[in-house]
């Protein structure tokens, strides 16, 4: 894969049960197409994040980098 040609499109995810298991997939589906967990970075505006935080976590993608304000999947 290369880094500068984004793999897909870009994903809207609204906050339903079925449209966070679709970005669940997407998410897989990169981690095996690259070998490599996909970085998550959201927007720390307002709190629409609040359900979708959690909904990674339990799936192990993201863990919280508080100094940063951005979520990430990469081992440190």
């Amino acid at each position: 894969m290369d880094k500068k040609i984004p793999y897909k499109n870009s994903v809207k995810v609204n906050h339903t049960v079925e449209e966070l298991e679709e970005l669940h997939s997407f998410l897989l589906d990169l981690e095996h197409q690259t070998g490599i967990k996909p970085s998550i970075v959201l927007e720390s505006n307002c709190h629409y994040h609040t359900p979708v935080v959690p909904f990674l976590k339990a799936r192990a993608h993201c863990h919280n980098r508080k100094s940063t304000g951005t979520l990430s999947s990469k081992k440190l």
